[in-house]
């Protein structure tokens, strides 16, 4: 995890771990118990890979799987390779958690982009093939929504494909399937495309999810909209789907479960606790009576007075300005 993480990514008081694997080999730091692992991004699986580590890690079902299958892009394209010019060769002379129960959690924002999404591929001919950046885990959502509206599989590579169809969620696995010449949405590999999505092909149509408000997305659409209404196609489409969770998402979560206790689990360096002192105002509405904010910080009232008094000049941060300015109405105690 990041440098920022609060108590090095234990639970306190427990010897509870979450996310990090790594242990320094000055003996600072205490190892851990126990280990959770909420999901298999590569910022999360820090240590793993140490041929130290032994311990038992607790995570879902669907996270072991993928942890078990997790492979670098370094790894992925030696193996390719090494698979390449074996079959030329041949030619010449092969710990859970429960998941808990997810409908409770409201999904409207999620719909709300991929129905946008949906409308503006529709309005393309029915020929145009489309590559969807799904880059890392966490974009399945964008897959599922293009399979339904367009009762059509999603070409994805050989490590994609061999993660999704070992996961528990029936509709992900049917979805992918190697044959790249039977569809034309595509999801494979981005530095190694099958023959239908090459980098300089003009007839391809590239998915990107990006971060936007609810605001900026309508622009965005009224805007494509009439863009496709004079047939001029443009060759980028945006969807506002994020990996991680938006905040209504993290607010039902924490509705949900009701906690006694909220601690981040990722901090911005940069904002040196500024990010964790706004938690308390931004899931008020959760009923959780124990959270925590980085209220301790020192001088954090001085810092946000020379971040919003000369935005762009914060220490290589041009964006800290700005984002502090939205962040103070959150921001208890007066700060």
């Amino acid at each position: 995890m990041s440098p920022g993480t609060p108590y090095n990514s234990f639970v306190v008081p427990y010897p509870i771990r979450v996310d990090e694997f790594s242990v320094p080999r000055d003996g600072s730091l205490a190892p851990a118990a126990l280990h959770l692992l909420t999901h298999t991004h590569s910022d999360h699986i820090i240590g793993l890979n140490a041929k130290s580590f032994g311990s038992v890690i607790i995570c879902s079902a669907d996270a072991k799987a993928m942890l078990l299958r997790h492979e670098t892009y370094k790894a992925r394209y030696l193996r390719e390779e090494f698979l390449f010019e074996k079959n030329r060769t041949y030619s010449h002379l092969k710990s859970t958690l429960q998941s808990p129960n997810e409908g409770q959690i409201d999904y409207d924002l999620i719909e709300y982009a991929t129905d946008g999404l949906i409308e503006l591929m529709s309005a393309f001919p029915f020929h145009t093939r489309f590559y969807i950046n799904a880059w890392t885990w966490g974009y399945e959502d964008i897959l599922k929504a293009i399979s339904r509206s367009f009762a059509s599989k999603i070409h994805v590579d050989r490590y994609k494909h061999e993660v999704y169809t070992n996961l528990s969620d029936p509709e992900l696995r049917a979805l992918v399937t190697r044959d790249f010449k039977s569809t034309r949405f595509h999801a494979c590999e981005r530095f190694d495309r099958c023959g239908l999505v090459r980098y300089d092909d003009p007839g391809v149509v590239y998915i990107n999810p990006v971060n936007l408000s609810c605001t900026n997305w309508e622009l965005y659409l009224e805007k494509t909209r009439a863009q496709l209404g004079r047939g001029d196609l443009p060759m980028h489409l945006l969807v506002p789907l994020h990996r991680h969770s938006s905040l209504p998402e993290l607010q039902s979560f924490v509705g949900l479960f009701k906690p006694k206790r909220l601690v981040p689990n990722f901090l911005e360096p940069c904002l040196f606790g500024l990010d964790w002192a706004c938690m308390p105002m931004l899931i008020e509405d959760s009923e959780v009576k124990n959270l925590e904010g980085g209220d301790g910080v020192k001088e954090l009232d001085v810092l946000v007075g020379l971040w919003t008094a000369a935005p762009g000049l914060e220490g290589g941060h041009p964006q800290i300005g700005g984002i502090v300015r939205l962040m103070q109405a959150y921001l208890s105690k007066g700060i």
